[in-house]
């Protein structure tokens, strides 16, 4: 579950996918194309918080309508490398599950 924050309103919306650069959301979140959030959320098996920022962004899907039923991507800006590092990590241990983290 991942918590989104903007300057109006707070929601929480499940996430599809997670990227060193990005995280997609299930469904849209009632913010507009561009509008800076902060994520908060904790990765699978790891109990520690992340804390990320960045605009919310149109992935084109067609629940989205352009934007006007909000947003299903977060872009995310100026990670520390700690938490650059724990994504990647968690990215490659999904994809290969065999690897040594």
């Amino acid at each position: 579950m991942i918590e989104l924050r903007g300057s109006q309103r707070r929601v929480f919306r499940q996430s599809r996918a997670i990227g060193e650069s990005f995280i997609e959301l299930e469904t849209p979140a009632p913010f507009e194309p561009d509008e800076p959030v902060r994520a908060q959320f904790s990765l699978p098996g790891d109990a520690e918080r992340l804390e990320v920022q960045g605009p919310m962004q149109v992935l084109g899907e067609p629940d989205e309508e352009e934007g006007h039923q909000g947003c299903k991507g977060v872009a995310l800006h100026g990670l520390t490398q700690q938490a650059r590092t724990r994504i990647a990590d968690y990215v490659r241990q999904r994809l290969n599950p065999d690897s040594p983290s």
